[in-house]
């Protein structure tokens, strides 16, 4: 993924970038501003007169300025290096803040997907549990409706029996008569 897009999953990225930016429009304004500098001092200010002592002197003066400006310039791109390298150590570590926020959510991303799964399972597993003892239930209850059935016949069998008996023996008491 690009370091760029990774940075805008951040809260803070847009402040963030636009703080870099506006250093980074700052040191490109001093570098040439410090460009701009020394070309004036190379063009020179006035017009020098060869063979004179106050040319020597306005040499050693600009040299000396020159030297002096040199030294300057030299701390300036110093500082500027340091700021830079400030900044491309700031750049690793907000990468590497990105990187390790993105390891983190994606070990979120897939412990909820784990969580998930097994959450699927057992509710799979619950919802054949529930269907083996609703098929048990349905079972057991045709099981009581045939006994039921059966016990129903049989008595009527036997209540049918007892009527035939009872009309035998009455017939036979009544043929006794």
């Amino acid at each position: 993924m690009d370091p760029a897009e990774a940075g805008r999953q951040c809260a803070f990225y847009d402040e963030l970038d636009a703080i870099f930016k506006q250093r980074d429009k700052f040191a490109s304004q001093m570098t040439v501003e410090g460009e701009q500098g020394q070309r004036r001092m190379l063009s020179g200010n006035g017009t020098i007169m060869v063979g004179s002592e106050e040319e020597s002197e306005d040499d050693t003066e600009e040299e000396a300025d020159t030297e002096e400006e040199r030294k300057q310039r030299k701390k300036k791109r110093k500082r500027m290096t340091i700021e830079n390298s400030k900044a491309l150590v700031m750049q690793e570590v907000l990468a590497d803040f990105f990187h390790r926020q993105q390891k983190l959510e994606e070990t979120w991303r897939q412990d909820l997907e784990r969580r998930e799964q097994a959450r699927r399972v057992k509710e799979e597993e619950w919802r054949e549990a529930m269907q083996r003892l609703e098929e048990e239930r349905l079972g057991r209850e045709r099981e009581w409706r045939e006994r039921e059935e059966m016990r129903r016949a049989q008595e009527d069998a036997r209540a049918e029996k007892r009527d035939q008996l009872f009309a035998a023996l009455i017939a036979k008491l009544t043929q006794g008569l």
